[in-house]
């Protein structure tokens, strides 16, 4: 919610998700303020691999077979 919040623009889903994201353990250094990953985040594979389905996305209005697998691997699929 962070990077699609940071992407439109849109404020209020940023206040809102923001706090959100601190309760859950994203630090300031991750939260998507900046338009690239933060470094440290290529150390923490599932916010990776969610940072990655979501900035394909949004650029691209859909993802790849190999973004989608990630997704899966990482965070399972249900029906």
């Amino acid at each position: 919610m962070l990077a699609v919040s940071r992407e439109w623009t849109q404020h209020f889903e940023w206040f809102v998700h923001v706090p959100l994201g601190r309760k859950a353990g994203i630090s300031e250094e991750h939260d998507c303020r900046a338009s690239r990953r933060a470094a440290a985040l290529r150390h923490e594979r599932r916010r990776e691999v969610a940072y990655d389905f979501c900035e394909e996305l949004l650029r691209n209005k859909g993802v790849s077979e190999t973004t989608y697998r990630r997704a899966v691997v990482s965070f399972g699929e249900t029906a």
